[in-house]
This record gives structure tokens, sequence and C-alpha cells, in this order.
């Protein structure tokens, strides 16, 4: 067993005698006491107030010693009787202790993690006195709602984990925690309720997680891209990255499981399907007969920025027949001064359209909107006053990227932008043979999609009846959802009737 002074040598030889980690040496009623933390991760003013001080009141206690012979009694101090980390345990209410064997142990993590280090007579007793790193629990930036929860996760493990408990409190949601990454050993925590979640579904993500092995996860994007490993870019999610904790919670007690990841603001949930994408979780704040004509909405906003443009091209270059003489007239009139085919055309406007949702993107925020819409009006205006784009161009592209604002998810909406330049594509070549190619192909993909044995594009397939008329195309009262998706559970009743 190392004493003090050599584990503090081993420490900052491995640590290759970084600043950053601090090391005090106590000494109180003749004993020796050494103290390791790293500055920027713990509260210096915790170290003061509650080891150093409660270490002085636990050490200068004193205590009677009777001796047998003559009956005198000696006042003898703690330092050689009392157990220091009973007696610290007392006194820090709050706080996490926890025995460390140097030669067992990674003390490392300790050190990197926001405790502090307790050295005396060859034990090491971790002290959590972690520093707030984290920002304020603020509303959710990119899932808005009217009037929905306005709390949103940020990068504290522990704090999202809370936000989730504070509306499930129930013995049945579990949490199985992981640590993941030979360098960041970042916290991973897998919840599920489980009396509902399928054990097999719970069992596999445990598998595929416990199987990384790579230096380091530092947002919960990596642990995504990790367990649906092969998926191109064009694929549509089926796993769901989401900043609300309601969500979340609404998820899990559908069946599903959810991965909170350590300093990352999003939580992932699995396993999701396309229809997850047409619903709000404002829809569940409303009057359940106005959810069918907004879903509907929602959907036809889906089909028209993905198949607007590339249906534009087909019946303007390849089949003109299908289209009113009138219109086609129209079409052919707006177009007579324009010196590019229609494809060049909206190849263009995409382009441009996409700069500006970089530039959005990327510049700050306070003037980010005013410059896209101001950028958009000029480049447009000019671009036909020019003759380089032909009006009803404008007006489609418009249009198209109008639509595809209803969807948040960025993965979902890099999806479509992928699968609308393949339909622009084929429809280009082969007009609506090609676009009709496109849209098996498109079909096909989302079939084939799947994650923990369910199809992505359920309730359609496999078709559930029940399931497509109460909680996708519309939304049915909550006294009526009495059951849960078949495809999630083994446990369908929701509620019970008295």
């Amino acid at each position: 067993m190392l004493n003090e002074k050599q584990v503090i040598e081993d420490i900052k030889k491995k640590s290759g005698f970084a600043n950053e980690i601090t090391y005090r040496e106590l000494e109180i009623k003749g004993k020796i006491f050494n103290i390791i933390y790293v500055d920027s991760l713990v509260d210096s003013n915790s170290i003061s107030d509650f080891v150093i001080k409660s270490m002085f009141e636990i050490i200068n206690t004193k205590y009677e010693e009777e001796l047998e012979k003559n009956n005198v009694k000696i006042i003898k101090y703690a330092t050689s009787k009392i157990d220091i980390k009973e007696e610290l345990q007392k006194k820090l209410f709050a706080t996490s202790l926890k025995d460390i064997d140097y030669m067992k142990d990674d003390v490392f993590y300790y050190i990197y993690s926001g405790f502090v280090l307790l050295l005396y007579d060859k034990k090491i007793l971790a002290v959590e006195l972690k520093k707030n790193l984290s920002r304020a629990i603020t509303e959710p930036t990119t899932e808005g709602s009217i009037k929905g929860a306005k709390d949103s996760f940020v990068e504290n493990y522990k704090t999202n984990l809370g936000l989730i408990r504070r509306r499930i409190k129930s013995e049945k949601m579990q949490i199985e925690e992981m640590k993941v990454g030979r360098l960041t050993k970042t916290d991973v925590g897998i919840v599920y309720i489980s009396n509902i979640a399928k054990k097999e579904h719970v069992d596999e993500i445990k598998k595929k997680i416990s199987e990384f092995d790579i230096d380091g996860i530092l947002d919960s994007n990596d642990i995504r891209e990790m367990i649906i490993a092969g998926g191109s870019t064009t694929d549509f999610p089926t796993i769901l990255n989401t900043e609300r904790p309601d969500l979340v919670s609404s998820y899990l007690m559908q069946g599903r499981i959810a991965i909170v990841v350590d300093n990352t603001p999003y939580v992932l949930v699995l396993p999701a399907f396309l229809a997850d994408n047409f619903r709000n979780i404002d829809d569940y704040y409303q009057k359940s007969n106005t959810i069918y004509f907004i879903r509907i909405v929602r959907i036809l906003a889906y089909l028209i920025t993905l198949v607007t443009p590339a249906m534009y091209i087909a019946l303007t270059t390849f089949n003109q027949e299908a289209l009113p003489g009138e219109l086609l007239i129209s079409f052919a009139v707006q177009r007579s001064g324009v010196p590019f085919p229609a494809v060049i055309e909206a190849f263009t406007m995409i382009i441009a359209f996409e700069f500006l949702r970089e530039g959005d993107n990327r510049v700050p925020s306070i003037m980010g909107s005013t410059l896209s819409i101001v950028g958009a009006l000029v480049i447009g205006e000019a671009a036909v006053s020019a003759g380089i784009v032909s009006p009803i161009m404008l007006i489609v592209i418009a249009i198209t990227k109008i639509s595809g604002l209803l969807f948040s998810d960025i993965n979902f909406s890099n999806a479509v932008r992928s699968w609308r330049l393949i339909y622009l594509i084929f429809a280009s070549l082969a007009g609506l043979f090609g676009f009709m190619i496109a849209s098996v192909l498109h079909v096909f993909k989302l079939a084939s999609l799947s994650i923990l044995d369910t199809s992505y594009i359920y309730p359609f397939s496999p078709f559930d009846k029940e399931e497509v008329y109460t909680d996708t195309l519309g939304r049915k009262n909550i006294s009526e959802l009495s059951k849960r998706k078949k495809v999630l559970t083994d446990n369908l009743t929701r509620l019970i009737k008295r």
C-alpha cells in the first residue's frame, strides 16, 4: 500500500505535473492531511467552509479515557480514535463521500469530476464538491410551445434526470447508468419504465452501448450514430432528438426508451416513427377535434416540400400534355426571357436558398432573421428582373422552403432536403416516369427503416387502424386514449375506466 507522499508523486507524474491540480497539506494536532483537487472544477469556498472546517472540528473533539489502576482520567484528542469518514458524513449531509483504492479505482476520474481527494493514514476519501458549471434551466429554443411546459434540458446529467423524474414519480421508472469513452468517461443513462417498455428492447440498447470502444463521447449525437451505425445521410431519423422533458416523459409512458448523455441538452428517444414528425407537443394542449386539420396540413407540407420542384420540372419539361393549355401558355410566357433550362433554374434557386438558410444559422440571432428575409427578397427580385429566373420558379421554391419550416427536427429536415434533390434529379432525367421511380425508391426506403424490430412507418406498416385514427392522422380525447402502441409494449392498457 502506497503512503500519501508516494500517491501524490505518482499522481503528479501521471498528470504530467499539471498546474491545474492543486495539492494542499494540513497539519491538525500533529496529524497530516493532504488535499488534492482541480480548482476549476471544485467550489473552493466549500473546501474551506465544509471540509477543512469540519476536519478541525473533528480532530479537536476531545474524549476521556480512564486508567484502570489509578482511576485517572486522561483527556485525548480524536486523531486516533474517531472514524474520519463517518464524522464527515454526519457533517456534510448533501455531499457524496467515497472510499478510494488507489491501486484499483481510477483516481483521475474523481479528480476531473469535481471531487476533492482527502489523503490520511494511507486512506483516500473522495468528497464531492463540484462547482456549478451548468447554465440555468431555460425555455426550449428549437421546440417551442404555446401552452406547454417552458423548461428544457441543460448540459448537466443529473439535472436532466431530475427534470424527467419530477414528472414520473414512480419506482417503475428505471435508470441504467453506464460510462462511455476511454478518455471522457461520459455518463450515459438508459431511462425506461420497467412494466411498460419491452425488456428485450432495453437489453439490446444496453448491449450496443456496452460494445462501444471509443476515445470519447461529447454529445448525444455520437451515441445516436453508433446505435444506427451504417446509416446513410439520406436516412430518416429512427431515433428522436429532443430538448423537452415533457415530451420525453410522454414517450416513456408509451413504452419508448430514453438515453440521457452528460454534457448535452438533447435526450435521445427510441424507437422513432415517421408519424412522430407530424405530431407536436401543442397538439395535446388543444381540443382534439381541431388536430385532424392541423396534422393533415403537416402531411401536405411534407409532400409539398419534398416533391414540388420535381413535379414542376417533370410537367414543364417532359410532360406538358398533363397541364391545361392556358396554364402551359402562362408558364411559357414567364420563361420566354430565361436563358437556362428549368432544371438549372431550380438548382440555382435551391442552392441560393440553402446559402441563406446556412447564413441564418451562423450569424448572430439578433440579425439572422432580418438578413434571411431581406436576402430572399433582394435575391429573388433581382434574379427575376435580370431574367435569370422566372417568377413561377421563384414561387415554387419559396413554397417549398416555407413548407419545410413546419419541421424542427434537423435530422428529418436534412433527410427531406436530400430526397428532394433525388426527386429533382430523376424528374429532370425522365419526367413523370423518373418521378414515379423516385417515389417507389422513397417508399421502399421508408419501409426498410427500422430500429428495435419496429417499422419506421408504423402504424401504416404493420397497419394499426386504431392507432391511425386515435393519434396519427388525428387525436382523440385523453379519455379515449385507452391503449398504448402495440409495437412498443405488451402492457397495452393505458386507461382503466371506472
